[in-house]
């Protein structure tokens, strides 16, 4: 016999969840295109961010062990990074000759950001049904703690994080690092398309300190988060990448 199951407990989430899909239709954007994105474009970023945040401190949170992690993260990314570059085409994907992909990240101007309705749908009709609440509860925790040292960051560095373009899931394939792959591509794309402009990234690994510091990009605050460890926040104010 089967385990049995208390549908009393059920409830909250049934709730939950059809009011956070009724805020999500009722508040989503107008339709747009990926941008010129496949599903296997996707899937390859997917695939690349996952293998290199599995045993990352800001992915803890997941549980489980680094194969399990890998497989809930590529899973994660996928949602997530199809989402973002619907939004506002925040997604770098750079392949090598041979058509392998290599290294992303995502550069998200200020004003591209999920809507009210668009994060509840993720939260509470993809995530809480998928993993319950005790990872949903650490994610909450952790990305409130988070956000709350950025933002004070920022205001002590005279930044204000609504003006900020945001870096984030930079990655380069295992196999590619130490080769100038992501100083290439991150350094180009700055060029291109943040010149100008203020831009913001957190991390929690100190060698990654020392490699955007080499980008213009310098401490604006360092601390200890709950769930993730140390913690950096970095600015880049508008100046020259490397060549």
């Amino acid at each position: 016999m089967g385990p049995s199951v208390n549908l009393q407990s059920l409830v909250p989430l049934v709730v939950v969840s059809t009011v956070s899909s009724f805020v999500f239709w009722a508040t989503r954007p107008p339709p747009v295109s990926d941008k010129g994105w496949s599903d296997e474009d996707y899937s390859e970023a997917a695939e690349l961010a996952a293998e290199a945040f599995r045993n990352a401190p800001g992915y803890m949170w997941f549980g489980g062990n680094s194969e399990w992690r890998k497989v809930q993260l590529k899973w994660f990314f996928n949602i997530n990074f199809r989402m973002q570059q619907q939004k506002g085409n925040v997604c770098r994907l750079f392949r090598n000759a041979n058509g392998k992909a290599v290294c992303f990240f995502m550069l998200q101007p200020a004003c591209v950001t999920l809507s009210l309705g668009e994060t509840l749908w993720v939260l509470f009709c993809k995530l809480l049904p998928r993993y319950g609440f005790a990872v949903f509860g650490r994610l909450i925790k952790m990305v409130g703690a988070l956000e709350k040292k950025k933002l004070a960051a920022l205001k002590a560095a005279g930044v204000d994080e609504r003006q900020c373009m945001t870096l984030e899931r930079m990655v380069v394939s295992p196999s590619f690092q130490g080769q100038g792959v992501g100083t290439k591509h991150l350094g180009e794309t700055l060029r291109a398309e943040a010149q100008e402009s203020v831009v913001v990234l957190t991390t929690q690994e100190e060698r990654n300190v020392r490699f955007y510091q080499r980008f213009g990009f310098t401490v604006a605050g360092e601390g200890h988060v709950e769930g993730l460890g140390r913690n950096w926040v970095m600015v880049r104010k508008p100046t020259s990448a490397p060549e």
